[in-house]
């Protein structure tokens, strides 16, 4: 295959294009096309794991619509481990009012495993912190979190 200049595979340059693009996207104006740009970036799997895409994302978790909040925090989620420069993010996102918000944060934490090893005194605060109304449907979610934020530390303890 040949190089592109600079040394990228034409393919390489395409999808860093496109990358940049969708970045862009996340500063629409319209909530669709930030929802959009979000779902377009997870789609991209892998090759939108960059440090650069984990920091439009944590980003995107303070936007003023609930449903770009809550589509950047499942899309950091898919990023994992990846994405831990967006921890602290995620940590002041289960604060966020909305319940539809504070859900796939949790999710995102517990899927970010080792890399959100700080983040377990964060979930209990918003498990206790939410009153018995909003804690049922949170409960769940900040739970298998942080069983997986617990879990993954005591197999990184006995390596």
């Amino acid at each position: 295959m040949r190089s592109a200049p600079g040394g990228e595979a034409p393919q390489d340059s395409a999808k860093a294009k496109q990358i940049k693009s969708l970045l862009r996207g996340l500063e629409s104006d319209d909530p669709g096309g930030r929802l959009e740009s979000i779902s377009a970036l997870r789609k991209m799997g892998p090759d939108a794991r960059t440090r650069e895409v984990s920091l439009a994302l944590a980003a995107a978790l303070k936007d003023s619509d609930s449903h770009v909040r809550s589509a950047a925090a499942c899309a950091l989620g898919d990023v994992g481990s990846a994405a831990e420069e967006a921890v602290s993010a995620l940590m002041e996102a289960l604060k966020d009012e909305c319940p539809g918000v504070r859900k796939p944060v949790a999710l995102a934490l517990g899927q970010m495993g080792h890399a959100a090893k700080h983040a377990t005194g964060a979930l209990n605060a918003a498990y206790d912190e939410n009153d018995e109304a909003q804690a049922k449907p949170v409960e769940s979610k900040v739970l298998v979190a942080q069983e997986k934020v617990d879990r993954m530390l005591s197999l990184s303890e006995t390596d």
